[in-house]
């Protein structure tokens, strides 16, 4: 028997203990399941385990004959805790593991279909296929791999077709259980980063050395608790599924092993999960940001403080009038020597930020948009929180804050792209037509998103023209503008009147000739569905325009 162990499930089982040396350890009750660890407690009567004692692998079995291996153990309190367990009598060398994701079917499947008529012939199309990464890591040679999984259970009603990811782990040597668990944390994290939602395991199948198979479980975060609000669309996820089939290989070479991963990559994955007090999310992320400046300017050493402080000019002339029987070139030996000390300090988290910011895209910092105001109010709050002041926010301030946060959780998602190997287009691609609640809570300048990716287009008017058409901005379509030879632009209410009158009518056809339907053979005139009219300094967003030129 070798029953699958799944990560959203508790367990509970009556079983008696064995191991290698020890002999039979007594009988308890085995307990695991998501959001605790796996202990056994065994009952006063049998108890044979010391305090504290620690075992490398005990075997269970329960009343009906399921096998158990239990890893990494430590007795305590009549209590047997232990890191992994597996669902099988095994031993710690396993060449496989295959994860099964929750949640990011949608995204994985996105382009798939049915095409065909039922009862005739139907044939799904666009099936995602298998996508492969390797590197070698920790002197193993590893192969991670991403492939569609279906099922089809029957019904009462007919048949369910259930389509699931895998994500496989594949070395060519043994791996230990505990080095399961961290390629398997680690690309779940990896997968939370790049999609920016949490990613969480449904099951670990694994399979040994000697070809047995079997199921694995280890301490995970408990999956995300289905609300009640709508099912994830392939549009809630950041990365976009084409960029993933493309540079797999280059993320995984470049995620893994990097000296960034733990703490701060798989830090800010797990903060993908917090949905608690707002005041701990500014402490998270800022701290994580601190982290990661300072990871980027360690190297800068300290800044040296240009002007001499009055301390060491009153050093320099005590040094000057002392008695010491020193050389010239000693004193001046002593007078470098404290400027080096006295004259340097360490660089401040805002000059971290700016020298940062200033090495990184000017677009996407643009498009991102956290000025360095706002930056430095998160920051001061981040340290109000951290020693334990009391916080005051102006009511007003409450949904700066949340925005403030998102953006800057993109900045570190980004900074987190371009260590993966990603590219600044490949950014831009993800901040596109996404629900992902991280772009959506961010606020971007979306009038600099347009003008970078080529998704609008823009006419430059005087701040005098730009202002008398301000009124019209309401967000209304099928605008009619007139632009004349000096560039200045124009309202013209009669025609926009005119084309909702076709509108209604239903006369327009898919591609209509709008020089007929305005009956104005004079003008150029043209369908802009994205347009920005703008100063150098504000612009004004209009959408499915009609321009006659």
């Amino acid at each position: 028997m070798n029953s699958e162990i799944n990560f959203t499930q508790d367990y509970s089982y009556s079983v008696t203990a064995t191991h290698a040396t020890l002999g039979q350890l007594g009988d308890g009750r085995l307990t695991f399941g998501p959001g605790k660890g796996t202990t056994l407690q065994f009952r006063l009567s049998t108890l044979k385990l010391t305090e504290r004692q620690t075992l490398d692998e005990v075997h269970a079995v329960t009343e009906a004959g399921q096998h158990f291996t239990l890893f990494d153990c430590q007795f305590e309190q009549l209590f047997l805790s232990c890191e992994y367990i597996v669902s099988t009598e095994t031993t710690d060398a396993f060449v496989l593991a295959e994860v099964e994701v929750l949640d990011i079917a949608p995204w994985f499947f996105e382009y798939q279909r049915i095409e065909g008529k039922p009862g005739a012939k139907i044939e799904w199309v666009n099936t995602p296929h298998e996508i492969n990464a390797s590197l070698t890591l920790d002197d193993k040679n590893l192969t991670f791999k991403a492939y569609p999984h279906t099922t089809i259970d029957q019904t009462n009603d007919g048949h369910l077709i259930k389509d699931s990811v895998l994500f496989s782990i594949e070395s060519t040597s043994a791996l230990s259980i505990s080095k399961v668990r961290r390629y398997t944390t680690d690309l779940l994290a990896l997968l939370s980063i790049l999609l920016g939602t949490p990613a969480s395991i449904l099951s670990v199948g694994i399979k040994s050395d000697n070809g047995s198979s079997s199921y694995a479980f280890f301490p995970y975060y408990e999956p995300e608790s289905d609300t009640g609000t709508r099912k994830k669309g392939s549009q809630d996820y950041f990365l976009k599924k084409p960029i993933f089939e493309a540079t797999w290989q280059t993320i995984v070479q470049n995620f893994f092993p990097s000296e960034l991963r733990d703490p701060l990559w798989l830090r800010l994955s797990g903060m993908k999960r917090y949905k608690d007090f707002w005041e701990y999310k500014v402490l998270g992320y800022v701290t994580l940001w601190e982290a990661y400046v300072s990871s980027q300017t360690h190297s800068l050493g300290k800044k040296t403080i240009a002007i001499p402080t009055k301390a060491v000019k009153r050093f320099h002339e005590k040094l000057d009038k002392s008695e010491l029987t020193l050389s010239n070139a000693q004193v001046q030996g002593v007078k470098d020597l404290a400027d080096s000390v006295f004259q340097t300090r360490e660089y401040t988290l805002q000059e971290k930020t700016e020298i940062v910011i200033s090495q990184a895209d000017p677009d996407i910092v643009e498009i991102i948009n956290l000025s360095s105001d706002a930056f430095v109010r998160l920051r001061k709050i981040r340290d109000e929180i951290a020693h334990g002041d009391i916080i005051t926010i102006p009511p007003d301030e409450h949904p700066l804050l949340s925005t403030r946060i998102e953006k800057l959780t993109l900045l570190l998602t980004y900074f987190a792209f371009i260590e993966f190997g990603l590219k600044k287009d490949d950014f831009l691609a993800c901040l596109r037509s996404t629900w992902n609640r991280m772009v959506r809570g961010a606020n971007l300048n979306e009038a600099h998103l347009d003008k970078v990716t080529g998704n609008a287009e823009f006419i430059t008017l005087t701040s005098e023209n730009l202002l008398a058409l301000k009124p019209v901005a309401t967000g209304q379509a099928f605008c009619c503008f007139y632009r004349n030879d000096h560039g200045d632009v124009s309202y013209s209410l009669d025609d926009t009147k005119t084309y909702f009158a076709k509108l209604r009518s239903n006369t327009l056809g898919n591609n209509p000739d709008y020089n007929e339907v305005f009956n104005n053979h004079e003008k150029k005139i043209r369908y802009v569905p994205n347009l920005y009219f703008e100063d150098g300094q504000h612009n004004l967003h209009f959408t499915a325009v009609i321009l006659f030129e």
